[in-house]
């Protein structure tokens, strides 16, 4: 570690990931964990590979105790190597005394620099690694792709020193696909802060102001699903199940937020054939989620696998009733008709059903809603989140 400009009991943390600026899970935790560490022997900095819509982001980046340092100028294009040989300058004038990362490419690139550099890497295991079900529904995801993406993670991962999981399954895919030892994964849980969810809904759109913007009548049953436009996220199999839910609620509305992806066009192309599109509102990316998650009657997570799926604990945390898909590890966090309500994954008919149930039982919703705040205050807070995050740091500096 170089004392230049610092105290020679501080570490330097040098978090690296692929940006700040799309509000995906990845980036929301690393925000949020930056705001609840507590250890002021900890010194934190961010470089990034991207500037998706960054702007949207700086507010939230620039309102936490760590340094930006974007890695090329806004706009540019860059290869794998520019983005590895643009962190190893970073990583050499900074001197950082832990690298923690997230997502593929930055992970990539954090690896290489730190075994490069003989810097210590802790990398964040956010969804599953290389299981067939990424293949369904995906024409861009291939098994050889999946093959040759696995081969270069066993290679590069053996110099990393830790990894942290975000559940149980994860911690398990990448132990079978990579061969990653279950003793060098750290199950730690994302984390919510849920009195700050309850202010930024507090001071959203109301449900009235909702139904101007997107003109629907604000006496519907409303159902909300968020999430990028990926066939991870099942909204394909949602929207399947409307005309179901319509015919036993006709007033219903479903509000799809979310940033447009590769299974867009496949959306609106369901929607038109199943005749269900005026009753859609696909409203694009939005930075008011927890004010949406109050305005719905339902929100559902209809998502094919996850890592653990920030806005589900969202939604918990801010007493939503919670419909999402029977996988692991979202059926570790929902106990079916106590603290949400669980379908089978791909299946419309269940979604249907169960969905329409809980439409038509505002005691039911109100109880399972208490009931997942509950869950998030015992098991999924913020604050412990990065505690835990803090330990892992101060273990995998004793022990070089």
């Amino acid at each position: 570690m170089s004392d230049q400009g610092r105290s020679s009991q501080t570490d330097v943390v040098l978090h690296v990931i692929n940006s700040l600026g799309i509000s995906g899970g990845a980036e929301q935790q690393l925000i949020s964990n930056l705001r609840h560490f507590s250890d002021s022997l900890f010194e934190h900095h961010i470089a990034y590979l991207y500037d998706y819509d960054f702007e949207n982001r700086t507010s939230e980046a620039n309102d936490v105790a760590a340094s930006i340092l974007p890695l090329f100028p806004p706009g540019s294009k860059h290869s794998r190597p520019q983005a590895i040989s643009r962190l190893g300058r970073v990583v050499r004038d900074l001197q950082p005394d832990l690298i923690h990362c997230s997502l593929a490419d930055a992970s990539l690139a954090a690896r290489i620099v730190g075994w490069r550099q003989r810097i210590p890497v802790v990398e964040s295991l956010v969804n599953i690694a290389h299981d067939p079900v990424r293949l369904i529904d995906s024409p861009y995801v291939t098994a050889w792709k999946l093959y040759a993406h696995r081969g270069v993670d066993r290679i590069t991962m053996r110099r990393v020193e830790a990894f942290h999981a975000l559940s149980n399954v994860v911690a398990r895919s990448w132990h079978e696909s990579v061969g990653i030892d279950l003793d060098r994964i750290h199950v730690i849980p994302r984390g919510v802060d849920a009195a700050g969810l309850l202010a930024q809904a507090a001071s959203g759109p109301t449900r009235q102001e909702l139904a101007d913007e997107f003109r629907f009548d604000p006496n519907s049953k409303v159902i909300l699903s968020v999430g990028r436009h990926e066939p991870q996220k099942g909204q394909r199999y949602l929207i399947e199940a409307l005309p179901e839910i319509l015919s036993a609620e006709p007033s219903t509305v479903l509000l799809v937020a979310g940033r447009p992806g590769s299974a867009s066009e496949g959306l609106t192309e369901t929607a038109n054939r199943f005749g269900v599109e005026p009753a859609i509102r696909f409203m694009g990316r939005r930075t008011d989620v927890a004010a949406l998650i109050r305005a719905a009657d339902v929100f559902v997570f209809p998502s094919l696998y996850e890592g653990l799926g920030v806005s589900l604990l969202e939604a918990l945390a801010l007493g939503a009733a919670v419909a999402a898909s029977d996988v692991e590890p979202l059926n570790e966090v929902i106990v079916d008709g106590i603290n949400g309500r669980l379908f089978r994954s791909r299946d419309p008919d269940d979604i249907a059903s169960v969905v329409t149930d809980l439409l038509a039982s505002t005691d039911q919703r109100n109880r399972l809603g208490k009931e997942g705040q509950v869950t998030i205050s015992e098991t999924y807070t913020a604050v412990v989140a990065a505690h835990r995050l803090e330990d892992l740091y101060r273990d995998v500096l004793k022990a070089i």
